[in-house]
């Protein structure tokens, strides 16, 4: 019974470990082009990550939720303490491109909005733990918004509206899930979407003054502070324009990357041939599927989304087999976290959304989103360890 239990739990992990894999040797591959530093850096990332994942086979993912509030709250803290060097100065966090995200020590950067992101769906997941409960109710939807709200609050306060847009998915797919009426839910995205034109036109353009010609504004609403920066909306205005000077400039990263990406074809030019790419700002972070288009072509491209194709198939797998609910909501949860997250990152390189920062998981550089990443589908593998019973 214990080997078939165990073989039951591997037809799980291997092809979550494969997929993962394909896309972390794609990104490692891809940021050691860019820069042998980097590369090596990157590496040790994922050798952390690994340690990550397999860290959280350790415990049972119920007892894991059951921390998780307190997880959460130390993660929400360690923001406000980021926030906190906006306006003051506090060891250990800098300001690093207008935002202060990481917190240094030494060599080692620890971006705090990582955790968040993962101790946020852990607690909506704990929170639908007795089917008794009425989780459909609007007081649920109340209570996962609040949960929302505050944490996406903090992380755009940093500032980060990209890691912040990132939460929103895991939370509407969890909130439908419970079982949260559907009228419900359009009444909350309606309330969006009306408040949506008051933080656009919301106060006064901080760089030039009520006279900017991109950031109108609305009289009655300049004692509010401006909610879009800027540089965000010359980033909005870029995706739509041909004028030569602002694809120059805010849209310089988006016009060089499809260029890029286009350049490498079919087949690509091969491994370590980027001379595109190079031209781009930070195109091993959010911009890295510009590395894998021209050292790899298209077919690089298919490659990593058929990885993503088979996470997102063995996370469904392991929902649809999953009886306990709270299980099946952190499965759902890390899903829709990666898959929106992936989502994002692609839009923005194919100049289908503005920039926002976001990185392409498991590839993208950087050591607290590969290491979140990693421990998240350790979560998954761990639910699909931890059941009673499987049901084919």
């Amino acid at each position: 019974m214990q080997r078939d239990r165990l073989r039951e739990a591997l037809a799980y992990f291997v092809p979550l470990l494969i997929s993962a894999a394909v896309l972390a040797a794609l990104g490692l591959v891809s940021v050691r082009a860019w820069s042998d530093e980097e590369g090596v850096k990157q590496g040790v990332f994922l050798c952390v990550g690994l340690a990550a994942m397999l860290a959280v086979q350790l415990v049972s993912y119920r007892d894991l939720l059951v921390i998780s509030p307190i997880l959460l709250g130390l993660s929400l803290l360690l923001v406000m303490y980021t926030v906190a060097g906006r306006f003051v100065t506090v060891p250990l966090v800098h300001e690093t491109n207008r935002a202060w995200l990481w917190i240094t020590v030494g060599p080692i950067k620890l971006q705090p909005s990582e955790l968040v992101k993962i101790a946020l769906i852990m607690v909506m997941a704990w929170f639908t733990k007795d089917e008794s409960r009425r989780l459909h109710s609007f007081r649920t939807m109340l209570s996962f918004v609040a949960l929302l709200g505050v944490s996406a609050g903090l992380i755009v306060m940093q500032p980060d509206l990209g890691t912040a847009l990132t939460l929103i998915p895991p939370t509407f797919a969890l909130m439908l899930l419970a079982g949260v009426k559907k009228r419900h839910l359009l009444a909350l995205a309606g309330m969006g979407l009306a408040v949506a034109p008051v933080l656009w036109f919301s106060g006064t353009c901080a760089t030039y003054g009520a006279d900017c010609p991109l950031c109108p504004h609305i009289r009655v609403l300049d004692h509010l502070p401006q909610f879009v920066k800027h540089y965000q909306r010359a980033r909005v205005q870029a995706m739509y324009s041909d004028d030569p000077r602002v694809l120059q400039d805010a849209g310089y990263q988006q016009e060089r990357a499809l260029q890029a990406i286009g350049s490498g074809g079919l087949m690509g030019k091969g491994m370590g041939t980027i001379p595109a790419a190079r031209k781009i700002p930070e195109v091993h972070t959010d911009m890295i599927i510009a590395l894998i288009g021209e050292q790899f072509g298209l077919l690089g491209i298919v490659i990593a989304l058929c990885a993503y194709g088979l996470l997102i198939g063995t996370a469904a797998a392991v929902s649809g087999v999953t009886r306990d609910p709270a299980g099946r909501s952190l499965v759902v949860g890390i899903t829709a976290l990666l898959v929106g997250q992936a989502i994002l990152n692609l839009s923005v390189a194919l100049r289908l959304m503005p920039v926002t920062g976001v990185t392409l998981p498991f590839v993208s550089y950087g050591g607290s989103s590969l290491v979140a990443s990693f421990a998240a589908i350790g979560l998954i593998a761990n639910v699909a360890r931890n059941q009673r019973k499987l049901m084919f």
